[in-house]
């Protein structure tokens, strides 16, 4: 099925398919969620899947929480350094 549904993909990504185990492979249900209007701020701040829509795998939600915790210390700090 992988190799039916990646017919116009880059054949080097079509061998790495063609050599993987079928019994590896199990299928999930991945759903999307409807965009929500902002909301007023409060002291929550949500990282990572927990915020973002993500795909149940390769540690995406993961990779993106570091980064938006990175994002909001910088944010929090920028008040400092414009005070000095």
């Amino acid at each position: 099925m992988a190799l039916d549904l990646t017919a116009n993909w880059h054949p080097h990504l079509r061998e790495l398919l063609s050599r993987a185990d079928p019994d590896s492979a199990r299928p999930i249900r991945v759903s999307t969620s409807e965009p929500v209007p902002p909301w007023k701020s409060s002291h929550v701040t949500l990282l990572g899947d927990a915020i973002h829509t993500m795909t149940p795998g390769r540690g995406v939600g993961a990779h993106t929480a570091l980064r938006d915790a990175n994002l909001l210390r910088r944010r929090l700090a920028e008040p400092q350094r414009h005070q000095r």
